[in-house]
């Protein structure tokens, strides 16, 4: 388990999950607030329909009463709806208790929604609710006469939205999950077992196995280049190993050629070193002395004969 945390492919792979986070991130970001915004003007739209109907002459004022028609038209959260004339007095109310009463007496109302100079209808957002006040104009169509007062709650909104926001997050962990998944196995499948039999023979390569090959069919890919790099790398340290051991085995030949010779000099040199280290006589001082210059070349030679041992070792061993 170790050795997979280290492993090329889990890196690759949080590298490539790293990124689609960030990129589902965005995109998450932006869509969600796109359906939130969507859930928002539908919520809008239904909350301004009886406005609309009424503006049209197609709804009826009083019908605002009738709570199983407006529930139709807004949605199941309505709270509250009325007609409202431009002297603040409440004519038509889902909430019977209201007829008549005006809207300064009622403590959750703003009275700068019924103002007569407002260019366009409103829509104001409070915490958990959603009012629209439309405006009915005077057959001028310049002049307001009526307000449409409408109310709903926001919590099946928020819902909707949360819901949302939740798909989205398990959708986007299963893509994750599912792509390191894929990934992991087209890796293994694809690169992952070829790089495993490279690294085996660039080991063979360091114990010094030079016979060693990539076996594995080489594609033309950054791999396969990196295989038949290889394959060549080898091919050429085994032909330089040849050539080597052959020149090395020459020189061998050569050393213990020149060894046997030396050694058959070596020998009556000592003898006649030996005879005339008796005589005394000054005559053979000169010969004495070139005899030892021949004893000197042949310790040197001596030190000659410690290499070609050194390379016998190196041959053995290869």
């Amino acid at each position: 388990m170790k050795l997979f945390f280290k492993s090329l492919t889990f890196k690759i792979g949080i590298l490539i999950i790293i990124a689609e986070i960030i990129v589902l991130g965005v995109v998450g970001v932006f869509y969600i607030n796109q359906f939130s915004t969507e859930v928002d003007r539908r919520s809008i739209e239904r909350l301004q329909l009886p406005g609309k109907l009424m503006r049209a002459g197609l709804l009826d004022y009083d019908a605002i009463g009738d709570e199983q028609m407006m529930r139709e038209l807004v949605g199941e959260n309505l709270v509250n709806g009325m007609v409202v004339g431009i002297n603040h007095i409440i004519y038509y109310s889902l909430n019977s208790s209201l007829l008549g009463e005006s809207i300064s007496d009622i403590d959750f109302i703003d009275l700068n929604w019924f103002n007569v100079n407002n260019s366009d209808d409103l829509i104001i957002k409070g915490s958990g609710h959603l009012i629209s006040v439309s405006r009915i104009y005077f057959p001028d169509g310049y002049t307001p006469q009526w307000f449409v007062y409408m109310e709903i709650e926001t919590q099946e909104s928020v819902i909707e939205k949360r819901n949302i926001s939740i798909l989205f997050i398990i959708g986007s962990v299963i893509a994750l999950v599912l792509t390191f998944i894929i990934l992991l196995l087209s890796f293994r499948l694809i690169a992952l077992k070829r790089m495993k039999n490279l690294l085996g023979v660039l080991k063979d390569v360091q114990d010094g196995n030079l016979r060693a090959r990539v076996d594995e069919p080489i594609s033309e890919d950054e791999i396969g280049v990196l295989q038949k790099g290889v394959n060549s790398m080898t091919e050429e340290l085994q032909m330089s190993q040849m050539k080597i051991k052959q020149s090395l085995e020459q020189i061998q030949k050569n050393i213990e050629q020149y060894g046997f010779l030396i050694d058959s000099i070596r020998n009556p040199i000592a003898v006649i070193l030996a005879y005339l280290e008796l005589d005394t006589l000054e005559s053979t001082e000169p010969i004495i002395k070139q005899l030892e210059e021949v004893e000197k070349i042949l310790k040197q030679i001596d030190h000659e004969w410690i290499v070609s041992e050194t390379i016998k070792e190196f041959l053995r061993k290869y």
